[in-house]
């Protein structure tokens, strides 16, 4: 059998260079020189969705939501509201017979237990002073701010000494056979003319209901610090008036006014954009000039109501046209002045006025009186006079004291 013998052979390594397409061979060992590879990143997870909105709640259950909230609140007003009538109720109870009380005077002006209140309640007669219960009954009416029907349409609206409450306390005296005369109390600037000439026709009804010489009923005014124009031409239905050293009165006259922003609007390029029936529709309006054939329309009914205004004051003061007219332009007068030109017939106090009305009543002392204004709840309950009584009646018990200070009356 042959045999074969592998010799050594000289063996030449040929470098070829690297194929750039071609990785170098890895090995086990590390070159310094060389960083080692980078491993590939690894993917990003992806992004949470985000949480569902929840879900809207049906526009009833928002309705119904609002509904308990309102109904919460009113329940706390309910409570408030009858927290106070409490009080008032304990506070009448506690004072109930004594003379002066400041609840008891609040009851008159809307009525209750004390809506005939006797004149000590409203500072007219001296404290404690006993009146037999046959005496002459005279109605105390007040006249104060601007003469205007309407003030106390609210529910919530108390007001004892506007227009409405002093015509409906005039009506009722003139139904009632009890009241032998009326004391109107004054202090007002005017108001509108229809308003004054009704509460005067009012005034003169109630002296003509009786006409009997000697139980004839009668009007005695009391001026405060102001009464003028419209208050004014109620008074002149009075039998007596008697004026505060101080008061102004007069301004016998009638002004029908308004105001003209026209130009100013037009400086800002605003037009006023009207279609009326006539020319004269839009009379007075603040949008447009008065044209002069309109400034005579606008004069004549002026001077038909001032004519009205100086006849009432001339029939009533007794004076002479040309001298009620004379008197008429307008300007007011001192108590003083007034005195002089007839158009008051005594410069005094509240005193003067009361002897005034005993002596109509023949010398005898009248039982001073108001009517309740017949209010609903509401208007009782959130009355100023009653809401300030009750706090009246409160402070004592709280261990504070009322407030005093400078006070006119």
């Amino acid at each position: 059998m042959d045999t074969i013998h592998v010799m050594p052979t000289d063996t030449t390594i040929v470098s070829r260079p690297a194929d750039p397409a071609t990785p170098p061979p890895s090995s086990g060992g590390t070159d310094p020189a060389t960083p080692p590879p980078i491993p590939p990143a690894a993917p990003k997870a992806a992004a949470a969705p985000p949480p569902p909105a929840p879900p809207r709640r049906p526009w009833w259950r928002e309705a119904l939501h609002g509904c308990m909230i309102a109904s919460f609140a009113f329940v706390v007003v309910a409570i408030l509201a009858l927290f106070a009538a409490m009080r008032g109720c304990v506070a009448i109870a506690k004072s109930a017979g004594k003379s002066g009380d400041a609840v008891k005077g609040a009851m008159a002006e809307f009525g209750g237990p004390y809506a005939k209140s006797d004149v000590e309640d409203l500072n007219l007669q001296r404290p404690g002073a006993e009146l037999p219960k046959e005496a002459p009954k005279v109605l105390v009416v007040k006249l104060r701010g601007v003469i205007a029907f309407g003030d106390d349409d609210a529910p919530w609206k108390a007001d004892a000494t506007g227009a409405d409450a002093a015509l409906r306390a005039i009506r009722k005296a003139t139904l009632d056979p009890e009241v032998d005369g009326i004391l109107l109390d004054v202090d007002s600037g005017g108001g509108e003319v229809t308003a004054s000439d009704v509460l005067w026709k009012a005034l003169k009804d109630f002296r003509a209901s009786r006409q009997d010489s000697k139980t004839r009923r009668f009007v005695v005014t009391i001026m405060g610090a102001t009464a003028a124009s419209g208050a004014y031409y109620a008074a002149a239905a009075s039998d007596w008036i008697v004026a505060h050293p101080s008061t102004i009165t007069g301004s016998i006259g009638v002004k029908i006014e308004s105001f003209n922003v026209k130009q100013f609007l037009e400086q800002r390029g605003v037009r006023q954009i009207s279609v009326a029936s006539g020319p004269n529709k839009n009379m007075m309006s603040p949008f447009q000039d008065l044209t002069e054939p309109q400034r005579q329309l606008v004069q004549a009914e002026v001077d038909a109501l001032h004519a009205r205004f100086v006849d009432v004051v001339a029939k009533g003061r007794k004076l002479a046209d040309d001298r009620a007219k004379a008197l008429a332009d307008g300007r007011v007068f001192l108590a003083e002045e007034a005195k002089k030109e007839g158009l008051v017939d005594e410069v005094g106090y509240l005193e003067d006025a009361k002897a005034k009305v005993s002596a109509l009543l023949g010398g005898k002392t009248p039982r001073y009186f108001v009517y309740g204004a017949d209010q609903g709840f509401l208007k009782a309950l959130f009355s100023p006079s009653f809401l300030g009584a009750v706090v009246h009646e409160a402070l004592p018990d709280a261990g504070l004291s009322a407030p005093s200070g400078v006070r006119a009356e």
